[in-house]
């Protein structure tokens, strides 16, 4: 007969160390009903997951020497074999719970079977680990061992994690937890919305493992509700458990319209304190809603909103954004500190754990607020930027992000395309207008010319026209913004020629990648091609340069003069588009975004007026009703 898992039966608990005194307490289970001591509370797992899709392990648990050990939900390891947990999901941040939390008081229990050692480390940027508590067991089943710590406030900053050593032939790992004695400071429930149009199997995805947590913590039940707003009208999710779900058919009314739905509903059921917003494309381990409920849960600041990091699909260790800055004068105005660290690395993690950066705005692929931070809706804003305005607007001195709190979403390398182009002019230019004091109409136009002016001379036409119409869309200002059908705009805006992303033959595959030019001679090229627009100027008998291919997101200055077509490719190599030089388009769409630039400083006053002034009704409860009683 198979042992049980340990989750659920286990040996009565073997004790913990205390470092203190030296002596031997009962030990508590895993969950917030700690065995023998009701005031213990689990903070945080300590997960060995099976992964799927296949991701690396070592965001979870770094198996040392041959890797002989199994990820099954148990690690085994043979004698000598060391395992640590300084990893992105199970590491402890020292640092962000002493800045964010009332918790001060900190043990972990690990489930072992067999000799082995367990030690707690404490590590940081800059300094040596130390272990602060450890004891060696040899359980001969599965029982938890719980090691004591040091008062948070005593080590400072940095992380904590387990460190394992088998001392015998054979030991065993089970999932354990980071808990506290300390009090919550408050009593939370969490209302998750997430927001989905036409992605069945992706948003059954998630609830399922949200029913999953419930089924393996019961007393979860109690304190989170999931809010499907369904923008298709077409969702079927099956059976949920214990798991409160409620789906709410919706017009579609974009991912902003989702979530004014679904935050209004979980104001007038009156049950959540916090809301979470969620993609519905995303992959996520369940446990980071749970480790999200207890950070609000035990809050320094009652105000406190929770980050979630986003992790690239396609190079699951990357850091892609965890937290965002926004400058709205800049012509680039989203900054992502962090981008590019490699969770997998120590000195990456460590760094990923340390606020250097303040942060703006959280996105909501995964974001946590209180209800009552304040009773503002969602800009109406269809898609890109609802989650820019909110957050400079209402939570961004309050934001913050954690490691162990992220999850998979696709990259924007195949979305960044004309139909994102038009929200993001339109949507930007709002949201810096409302939210950044010193925004003037120069800081406006300079981004127009160069989203517009680069897409143009790269060959981009359907990027330059849909840029062209989000700015015209702006500067109809308020009143033609709360009149406009969304979805219609929506469909006229998506009906563009050109720039589809498609699978390449392989012939567009084998393409030559155009070389990459550095120092004087980018920038020569750079100004040639802007003095010849880029060579749109120039006969259609120059165009005999080869075909050569460039990253699908980039508008390169020098790629264009002197070549008929450009290949736009992703990192893959098997999807893209090619661009082919259309001078008669190309000079229609110049002088539309010439006289399109020439209206924003003599409307850019007026403008910034009658937008601050209508804010109130853009997030109105009203407005939304009116929104989703359209028969679409």
């Amino acid at each position: 007969m198979s042992e049980p898992p340990l989750l659920r039966s286990r040996p009565k608990p073997t004790g913990r160390v205390d470092q203190a005194t030296g002596t031997v307490a009962p030990a508590a289970g895993f969950r917030g009903e700690a065995v023998g001591d009701p005031e213990r509370h689990a903070l945080w797992r300590v997960r060995i997951p099976v992964l799927e899709p296949a991701r690396g392990t070592e965001l979870y648990v770094r198996p040392s020497l041959d890797g002989r050990g199994t990820v099954d939900g148990r690690l085994t390891l043979t004698a000598g074999e060391i395992a640590t947990f300084d990893t992105y999901f199970n590491a402890f941040g020292v640092g962000k719970w002493v800045r964010h939390t009332t918790v001060r008081r900190v043990s972990v229990a690990v489930g072992t079977r067999g000799p082995i050692r367990l030690e707690v480390v404490h590590d940081g940027v800059g300094r040596w680990p130390a272990v602060v508590a450890g004891g060696e067991f040899d359980s001969p089943g599965l029982q938890d061992h719980e090691l004591v710590l040091p008062p948070l406030d005593d080590l400072g900053d940095g992380s904590l994690f387990v460190r394992a050593t088998c001392l015998g032939e054979r030991a065993t790992i089970a999932e354990g937890a980071w808990y506290t004695a300390d009090r919550p400071a408050r009593e939370a429930r969490l209302g998750v919305v997430i927001t989905t149009f036409n992605r069945p199997d992706e948003v059954r995805a998630s609830v399922r493992g949200l029913a999953d947590a419930v089924r393996r913590d019961p007393a979860l039940a109690d304190r989170l509700d999931v809010v499907v707003v369904d923008n298709g009208r077409n969702l079927d999710l099956g059976g949920t458990g214990d798991l409160s779900v409620t789906v709410l058919p919706n017009p579609n009314v974009g991912g902003s319209g989702g979530f004014a739905r679904g935050l209004m509903h979980l104001r007038d059921a009156g049950r959540a304190t916090h809301a979470l917003f969620m993609d519905d494309d995303v992959t996520f381990d369940p446990e980071i809603v749970e480790r999200t409920l207890q950070l609000v849960s035990y809050a320094s600041d009652p105000n406190l909103c929770v980050a979630g990091a986003m992790l690239d699909r396609s190079e699951p260790t990357k850091l892609f954004e965890a937290g965002a800055q926004f400058v709205g004068t800049s012509i680039n105005p989203n900054r992502a500190p962090g981008q590019g660290l490699d969770l997998e690395d120590r000195h990456d993690l460590l760094v990923a754990e340390e606020e250097r950066d303040p942060i703006d705005y959280g996105a909501w692929w995964f974001f946590a607020f209180p209800i009552a931070l304040t009773r503002d809706n969602p800009l109406p804003t269809f898609v890109r930027g609802d989650d820019v305005c909110w957050g400079l607007l209402h939570a961004g001195s309050h934001t913050a992000t954690f490691n162990g709190i992220g999850l998979w979403h696709e990259g924007f390398e195949h979305k960044n395309g004309p139909l994102a182009w038009f929200y993001e002019t339109r949507n930007f230019a709002l949201a810096s207008m409302l939210a950044e004091p010193g925004y003037r109409w120069w800081h406006l136009l300079a981004r127009y010319v160069d989203l517009c002016g680069r897409s143009l001379v790269s060959l981009k036409y359907a990027s330059a026209s849909n840029i062209t119409s989000g700015m015209r869309e702006f500067l109809r200002g308020p009143e033609h913004w709360l009149a406009v059908d969304q979805t219609a705009l929506h469909a006229q805006v998506g009906a563009f020629e050109g720039e589809r992303v498609e699978p390449l033959t392989e012939d567009l595959e084998r393409v030559a990648e155009l070389p990459v030019r550095h120092g004087l001679s980018r920038y020569t090229a750079a100004l040639a091609s802007v003095a010849l627009l880029g060579g749109h100027l120039l006969p259609e008998a120059f165009d005999r340069r080869p075909l050569r291919a460039v990253p699908i997101q980039q508008r390169l200055l020098g790629a264009a003069p002197g070549r008929g077509a450009i290949l736009y490719r992703d990192s893959t190599r098997r999807y893209g588009f090619v661009a082919r030089r259309d001078r008669r388009r190309f000079f229609t769409l110049f002088g539309e975004m010439v006289r399109t630039a020439a209206r924003i400083p003599v409307s850019f006053g007026q403008l910034r007026r009658d937008y601050h002034a209508s804010y109130p009704e853009m997030v109105s409860d009203a407005y939304w009703r009116r929104q989703f009683g359209r028969a679409r």
